[in-house]
Formats: C-alpha cells, sequence, structure tokens
C-alpha cells in the first residue's frame, strides 16, 4: 500500500499526526527514587495507543518529560507501551509531567485494514492496489478501511469503559458510541461510493464480496443491487 493511502485513512479518522495530543499529564505517582523506567499514566496499550514516532519530522519533540519545571532528556523511549527511561531516579515527592503526541493506530494497524479494503472494492476484479485503482474505487476503499478503524476503536473504548466507573466510564461509552455511528456513516459511503463505480461501468453487480465480510458489514449497511 503507498503511503499517501495511510495518510488519507488518517485523516479521515482524525488520527494523523499532530490531531492527538497530552499536556503535561501528571506522572508523578511512580517517582519513588528508585525508578528510572516510566510510562505516560493514561497508556492503554491494549486500546491502541501508540506515542508518535513522528517519521515526517513535522512535530519535533513528540514526547516532552518535565522534572520539577525542569525539561529532562528521555531515553529508550517505546512508541508502542508509552515507556522512556531517565538518567537518574526522581525522588519521592517530585513533580514528573509529560507532554505527548499519540496515535490511536499504528502504521501497521491502518495498512492490515487498508488491505482488507482493498478487498472490498477488488473481489474478483483483478486490481492490482489501491494506488493503481481508478479515483473513485481508491476513495471507496479509504472509507471502508476509515470504518474498519472507527469500528476497532469503538470497540476499544467501550472495552476499556468497563474497566473504570463514574464519568471516565461514561465519557468512554461516549466516544465509542460517537465513533461507532462515524463508522456507519463511512461504511454506508463506501458501499455507495463503490456500486455506483460498478453501475457506471456497466456492470449490473459490485465485486462479490466474502460471507465473513458481508456479516460483519450487514448489520450496519444493506447494500443495494
Amino acid at each position: 500500500m503507498a503511503y499517501t493511502d495511510i495518510i488519507r485513512v488518517r485523516k479521515m479518522i482524525g488520527d494523523d499526526y499532530g490531531d492527538n495530543y497530552v499536556k503535561n499529564e501528571d506522572i508523578s505517582g511512580q517517582c519513588n527514587g528508585n525508578q528510572t523506567l516510566f510510562f505516560v499514566s493514561a497508556y492503554e496499550p491494549r486500546v491502541g495507543k501508540v506515542l508518535t514516532p513522528d517519521p515526517l519530522a513535522t512535530y519535533s519533540g513528540y514526547l516532552n518529560v518535565y522534572l520539577n519545571g525542569v525539561q529532562q532528556n528521555p531515553q529508550n523511549v517505546n512508541y508502542y507501551t508509552g515507556g522512556f527511561t531517565l538518567s537518574a531516579a526522581p525522588a519521592a515527592g517530585s513533580l514528573l509531567q509529560a507532554s505527548y503526541y499519540f496515535l490511536r493506530n499504528s502504521d501497521d494497524d491502518i495498512t492490515a485494514l487498508l488491505g482488507e479494503g482493498f478487498n472490498f472494492i477488488n473481489g474478483d476484479q483483478g486490481l492490482n492496489s489501491i494506488d493503481t485503482a481508478p479515483g473513485q474505487l481508491q476513495t471507496a476503499a479509504v472509507c471502508y478501511t476509515a470504518y474498519l478503524a472507527f469500528k476497532k476503536m469503538a470497540s476499544r473504548a467501550a472495552e476499556l469503559a468497563e474497566k473504570h466507573i463514574g464519568d471516565v466510564s461514561a465519557n468512554l461509552v461516549s466516544l465509542a458510541q460517537q465513533w461507532s455511528k462515524l463508522g456507519d456513516d463511512r461504511v454506508k459511503e463506501a458501499y455507495n461510493i463503490r456500486n455506483d463505480y460498478y453501475a457506471r461501468s456497466g456492470q449490473r453487480e459490485a465485486p462479490a464480496i466474502t460471507t465473513g465480510q458481508f456479516a460483519r458489514d450487514s448489520h450496519l449497511y444493506q447494500p443495494q443491487f
């Protein structure tokens, strides 16, 4: 898949580099005078948060760490666990804060979903890739991929909501519902764009879809052929 396909999906789901930022997150509770390995406190690897590696070098300082107001130089940053080390262990009672960009989906995650987006537009049509497909089908593939990403994000948020109570849980439930609705909109758009393309091409039906794909999508949208 072309890297531009990943960026198109990111923009559609609001998960582009620089979209998600946490400022001055307080992780002081991890300071005990001995520990040099720290994790950003709201981090949940199981729900897909990854620190932005910033391969495009657009957002310098993707992770900024401050100890008692003095900027530190974090080492051994792990994008997937949100962990980093400091050269010396801060004393108990120190103020340790972190500001960082994060992604809800890694490039590998989106690449895998784009594979399903390609299958959605291709079926048995013999296309080579998304980026060499006709423009209308490219858009359909990106919309379908965005739908899958929203669905995944909604599922993660709902799962995490069960582990919290009060306002935190309610906010996560609301977020899951919002992402689910956005996913519904994208899958409808994907089917409409794809089917319109094949109809205009003189084909009565769009590509055949797999049983699993239909079972997953049909409760959201019944395509009209």
